[in-house]
């Protein structure tokens, strides 16, 4: 079965689509918990288009990551999150980039 609509959160090799997305929704204060990680993506193409073992895999690595860049931190077990002041950065630096990009695309035709 060919899927003509991808999802934009497993776009490249590494997730980060997915990375950056939870990244936004934690540091929102939308989500704070793993279970609401998986409750957000159920809402998402990437849900339709992947098994469920394998988004809760996908969420595990991007949570993991996020942990590991030092832009979210957990309680001892794991499942409580909240962004980083790193993590805050990470996000506004990323947002400052693609908008001056953006701009420039426009402004220069390029």
């Amino acid at each position: 079965m060919c899927c003509l609509c991808h999802s934009c959160l497993h776009g490249d090799p590494n997730g980060r689509g997915l990375h950056r997305a939870l990244l936004e929704v934690i540091t929102a204060g939308m989500v704070s918990t793993r279970a609401q990680a998986g409750q957000f993506t159920q809402y998402s193409l990437l849900a339709v288009q992947r098994p469920a073992s394998e988004l809760d895999e996908l969420i595990t690595k991007a949570l993991d990551y996020l942990s590991a860049k030092q832009f979210i931190s957990r309680d001892p077990t794991g499942q409580i999150v909240k962004s980083t002041k790193l993590g805050k950065v990470e996000l506004i630096c990323q947002t400052v980039f693609n908008s001056s990009v953006a701009f420039i695309t426009r402004r220069f035709h390029v």
